[in-house]
């Protein structure tokens, strides 16, 4: 096994297991890089004698998350951990721990109203509310209450904690607090950064230059669109080239293996530019900045 950077979900592990051998439910509160996506199903997936589901909104945090944990706990991706995603399954019929998206669960739902041989289901982002997670959390109610055993974890960096305990027979919380780095936040009143157009991109490349001259290590630059990505990569690429930095683009239209090479660190120093696709549940590994724009489609 090898050694594991410590997160502060760690030293709640087995205070979460205890907790669910006394509850039907449990709902994890805890800041973004705390470690709840990966660590806790993994740790309950070591124990469980059913499966372990967990629900992610977007299919890269799915793929990511099995992958992270697959190279934390050395378990072969598609075996001891997978995903199901649209157009792309890397579990088989034993694997114990499986990463899907919302959608895939309603369907699994559709198919097997008992989800027969699952034992816990995670609700990972809950305050990334949608249709699908709301209707899963309504079936999945109602079938504890028609006796099922299956067991929910609901997580969330922001959520209501109190609300949604309340609606689980009041399941206990779990509040972890800390964060696995101190932060530093900037706020600018540059009024031209606050809508599109040729001075908002003057603004933000501005801002990205002096982001780069502050650091020496990759910057993750927040923007609405696919559009907003072209036009900032246009206009940085020949400064980049000059001072040998990578632009790199991460958004839900890209392939899924270039989707998942944007995540990986490089030799070259980076400067991803992605849509919301990457504001939770995923690490983009040696990002020291984040420059978010505050503007989303």
């Amino acid at each position: 096994m090898p050694s594991l950077l410590h997160l502060p979900i760690d030293d709640f592990l087995e205070q979460a297991r205890s907790l669910l051998t006394r509850h039907a439910n449990l709902i994890v509160t805890a800041a973004p890089g705390a470690g709840k996506t990966t660590r806790l199903p993994a740790y309950l997936a070591k124990f469980a004698t059913g499966k372990v589901l967990v629900l992610e909104p977007r299919r890269m945090a799915a793929m990511a998350a099995a992958q992270r944990i697959a190279e934390e706990q050395e378990w072969q991706l598609g075996e001891q951990v997978g995903y199901q995603v649209r157009f792309a399954n890397q579990a088989k019929s034993h694997t114990k721990l499986v990463f899907l998206t919302e959608a895939l669960l309603s369907r699994k739902l559709a198919e097997d109203p008992e989800l027969k041989g699952v034992q816990y289901i995670v609700l990972d982002e809950f305050h990334e509310r949608s249709l699908h997670v709301d209707l899963a959390l309504g079936l999945l109610k109602e079938l504890q209450e028609l006796g099922s055993e299956i067991q929910l974890i609901v997580m969330s960096a922001t959520l209501d904690a109190q609300k949604i305990s309340k609606f689980l027979g009041n399941a206990p919380v779990l509040d972890v607090p800390g964060k696995l780095y101190p932060l530093e936040f900037r706020n600018q009143k540059n009024s031209q950064l606050m809508q599109l157009g040729p001075p908002f991109y003057d603004a933000l490349t501005a801002q990205i230059k002096e982001a780069e001259r502050a650091t020496t290590k990759d910057i993750l630059v927040f923007l609405p669109g696919t559009g907003e990505i072209d036009r900032t990569r246009q206009n940085l690429q020949a400064w980049a080239d000059e001072r040998k930095i990578e632009l790199v683009p991460l958004h839900g239209s890209l392939p899924l293996e270039a989707q998942r090479s944007a995540l990986r660190a490089s030799d070259r120093r980076r400067i991803v530019l992605a849509t919301n696709i990457a504001e939770s549940s995923v690490t983009v590994d040696g990002v020291a900045c984040v420059i978010d724009t505050g503007l989303s489609k």
